[in-house]
């Protein structure tokens, strides 16, 4: 009786409202003999009973308990009543009068126990505690969507598949897109093409990733709303006038079932969308809606990270494809770059500069006096004067000389060097404040153009003295048989 007293009109203890929980509590009595079970109103509305549709028994009561709650259950109501513990509490979830699960917070207390001190009659509260518990898990899976996506390997396709994977497993539905606009949309959107999905998760529903739909094919409202950043949630597609569409008209992504799209936006353009969808019509909670919104406030910047990683290294490969076209034809020229700091004299060589000047990589000084000390001593002077110039006049110089390479290992004491021709083509640089920053060239071996050059000299030489000298009359003719020139044997007749 005393129980009762302290219920209000409502079945509830007073003072305890069910604000901090945010949702209904109520009372209950156990006769722990006969197993005999009393309840509040607010017990029996947690479960949508009528009063009298309300369990009588603690049987009929563990009945309703899930399948996997029912174990742990029972263990802490035992340990209780073999006095292990001072109070009975679980959390479990009730099957309700709809079919669906409620979690209840059960906090009850021995109020009459026997002569040996065990409890005969217990009393407590059940709260219904499903919101809060709905908000932890959420919150829990939040925090494990932005992990999981964070240590996410690969690009952003890969990433995008994993986001619609977890926000699908997360709301029971067989498909999640992660939707991609072509050409990000402004205000007016004039500056889109098409939407494609570029990741999806839909193991028993036919593949939709890298399909790709023009914009003119959807609703006005619908790309509207996403302009707007509204979500567009629809319940039944077959139905509903915004999907609803003619057969010539064809399939449009997510047309059938129910789904829900929310719109990605970023420094105010519409970049794309998370959506979900069932082949059957669905009502959606405002609860999963907002939980889809909040997956998309994760999924998008992971899969906008990954596009920008995509993008670095599409570029870091066409980069590494052309110094790897540019190495093949140096290497073919047998041309060498080379680098100058003019701050700190400092000067860097590819392999190919080493090469042509004869001096291993370890061996070079890496300075601009180390390879001045290169240059022919007859050819120096005039080489500073054609790089000078060029830099006064900000122009490029080009500048053909003789290099000295140091003497060959196995070369006798005193021994010089080889002597190679070189052309040396290069662009000075400079700073905001006009300073001589440095300079860049490339430097290629010409010494067999010049033994070439030196050979056909050589011939004409030896020709042109045989043309003189020899006891035959000799003459050169024009193709009017005028003389043009004879030899000293001719003028002489």
């Amino acid at each position: 009786a005393a129980l009762h007293l302290a219920l209000d009109p409502a079945g509830r203890l007073p003072g305890r409202d069910g604000a901090g929980e945010g949702l209904s509590e109520g009372i209950w009595t156990w006769e722990v003999a006969t197993g005999a079970v009393a309840v509040s109103p607010a017990c029996a509305a947690l479960l949508g009973l009528a009063p009298d549709e309300v369990p009588r028994t603690v049987a009929a009561w563990a009945a309703r308990v899930h399948r996997a709650d029912e174990p742990a259950c029972r263990a802490r109501a035992l340990r209780f009543l073999a006095g292990e513990t001072r109070a009975l509490e679980s959390e479990v979830r009730l099957q309700h009068a709809d079919g669906t699960w409620r979690w209840g917070h059960l906090r009850g207390r021995a109020v009459a126990r026997d002569g040996d001190g065990r409890p005969t009659r217990l009393a407590g509260v059940l709260v219904d505690v499903t919101e809060r518990r709905r908000r932890d898990e959420e919150r829990a899976f939040l925090l494990a969507l932005g992990d999981a996506l964070q240590q996410a390997r690969g690009g952003a396709a890969e990433v995008a598949a994993l986001g619609a994977r977890l926000v699908a497993e997360r709301l029971g539905v067989p498909r999640a897109q992660v939707v991609a606009i072509d050409h990000p949309l402004g205000d007016d959107g004039s500056d889109a093409a098409a939407l494609t999905v570029l990741g999806e998760h839909a193991p028993t529903l036919p593949a939709m990733r890298g399909a790709t739909w023009p914009l003119d094919r959807f609703d006005p409202g619908q790309l509207a709303a996403f302009r707007a950043g509204a979500v567009v949630a629809v319940g039944d597609a077959a139905a509903d006038p915004r999907t609803r569409r003619g057969d010539a008209e064809g399939d449009a992504p997510l047309a059938d079932g129910a789904f829900v799209s929310v719109p990605w936006h970023q420094e105010g353009r519409w970049l794309g969308t998370l959506a979900v969808a069932t082949p059957g019509p669905r009502a959606w909670t405002a609860a999963e809606i907002a939980l889809l919104r909040a997956c998309t406030a994760r999924v998008w910047p992971a899969v906008q990270a990954a596009r920008l990683l995509d993008e670095e290294r599409a570029t870091r490969a066409r980069a590494e494809a052309a110094e790897a076209r540019l190495r093949l034809a140096l290497e073919a020229s047998r041309t060498g770059i080379w680098t100058w700091d003019a701050r700190t004299d400092a000067a860097t060589w590819t392999p190919e500069c080493h090469a042509i000047h004869g001096i291993a990589p370890d061996a070079f000084a890496g300075t601009g006096a180390a390879f001045w000390e290169r240059v022919h001593p007859d050819d120096a002077a005039r080489v500073r004067a054609e790089i000078a110039e060029a830099v006064a006049r900000g122009t490029m110089f080009h500048a053909e000389f003789r290099i000295v390479r140091p003497p060959a290992v196995d070369a006798p004491a005193g021994a010089a060097g080889e002597v190679r021709w070189v052309t040396n083509v290069g662009q000075a640089t400079r700073g905001a404040d006009g300073a001589l920053l440095g300079m860049t060239g490339t430097i290629r071996d010409v010494t067999a153009r010049h033994a070439a050059a030196d050979a056909l000299t050589r011939s004409y030489l030896e020709l042109e003295a045989i043309y003189r000298t020899t006891p035959v009359a000799l003459a050169v003719l024009d193709r009017e048989l005028r003389f043009v020139r004879v030899n000293e044997r001719l003028a002489a007749l």
